[in-house]
């Protein structure tokens, strides 16, 4: 699994275990975070809120999917990156360009799917999910 998304002066490239952020002026490498998959867009009709559900592998090697508001991703990277180790992504570069980088990645990937949420899903706050519970049309 290879996935590359250019953005700014470089490329992030998911593979199989990390996120890396490559310049293309540069031969070195930034490791942002674990692996972590942008895999739709999500919002709530009622209240006009969007969010993005991440998919990502924890430190315990369970698959996790979690649905984080977009006031978090346009927020602190600091913040976004507490949240996102607090719910067990691996590997989060610390430094302040790494949050950065890893706030860019999920607010600039661009995925197919939205996902219309139940008004029972209020996108103030980050909860997981089970994939399953959902389809492109709307939520459960």
């Amino acid at each position: 699994m290879t996935t590359k998304l250019q953005y700014d002066s470089g490329s992030f490239e998911l593979r199989q275990y990390a996120l890396f952020y490559k310049r293309f002026t540069e031969s070195a490498e930034i490791l942002v975070c674990g692996t972590l998959e942008v895999l739709a867009n999500v919002s709530n009709p009622e209240t006009t809120k969007w969010g993005k559900l991440i998919g990502f592998t924890n430190s315990a090697h369970q698959k996790k999917n979690l649905v984080i508001p977009m006031k978090l991703v346009m927020g602190s990277p600091r913040d976004l990156a507490a949240e996102l180790s607090f719910r067990g992504l691996r590997k989060i570069n610390s430094s302040r360009l790494g949050m950065s980088l890893l706030r860019k990645y999920i607010n600039e990937f661009k995925p197919m799917r939205t996902i219309i949420l139940a008004s029972r899903y209020l996108l103030d706050s980050a909860f997981f999910v089970n994939v399953e519970d959902f389809n492109a049309r709307g939520g459960k």
